[in-house]
């Protein structure tokens, strides 16, 4: 058996002797083309990557920023509408009053408060019992929660009392007061 080859013709020899450059430069091409591709595009995405998550990463920081701004100046307004801690019996006064206006009485109330040292804020607390009627007593509780004296009901009892048809409870409030003036400037000279 003999092997058969193939053969061309003249025109075809000459056309491929034509095409063999072309190939050559078409495989060079597209070898150009993926070395550009892996040398190229595949390390600026992966520094396009990198740049959208720093961007993210600095948007958050910022975002943070603004939220911890806003906080300290809505702090910043809260610690100056603080009463001084020298107002604290001043205070007492004052719901004294509000519960005469609302019908309520108090015989007598306890003052409590603790200091703190370094400029911080100082607790003080107000604890009484009192008397009156159901619509009396909802009214001064009502009125003393929306007074805008940064005033927190910490602990209220309620219980019929046994004179009349009253309620009594019993209740305690704290503010908290900014330090005095003198305090909260530390070794600095005042005028």
């Amino acid at each position: 058996m003999e092997l058969l080859t193939p053969t061309l013709s003249p025109t075809a020899t000459k056309t491929l002797h034509f095409l063999k450059p072309l190939l050559g430069l078409t495989c060079v091409s597209l070898l150009g083309c993926l070395g550009i591709y892996f040398g190229l595009l595949v390390p600026a995405e992966t520094r396009y990557t990198e740049v959208v998550t720093t961007l993210n990463q600095l948007q958050q920081q910022q975002v943070r920023r603004i939220t911890a701004k806003t906080t300290q100046a809505q702090l910043a307004k809260i610690w100056e509408r603080l009463p001084v801690l020298k107002e604290f019996t001043n205070l007492g006064v004052r719901i004294t009053m509000l519960a005469k206006s609302n019908d309520v009485r108090i015989p007598a109330m306890q003052y409590q408060q603790d200091t703190k040292k370094d400029g911080l804020a100082a607790k003080g607390s107000i604890s009484f019992e009192a008397f009156g009627a159901y619509e009396a007593i909802r009214r001064f509780i009502y009125e003393l929660e929306t007074s805008g004296t940064y005033l927190i009901i910490e602990k209220l009892t309620a219980e019929r009392s046994k004179k009349k048809k009253d309620i009594a409870f019993k209740m305690r409030v704290g503010t908290y007061f900014k330090p005095d003036s003198a305090l909260s400037l530390k070794g600095s000279s005042a005028p």
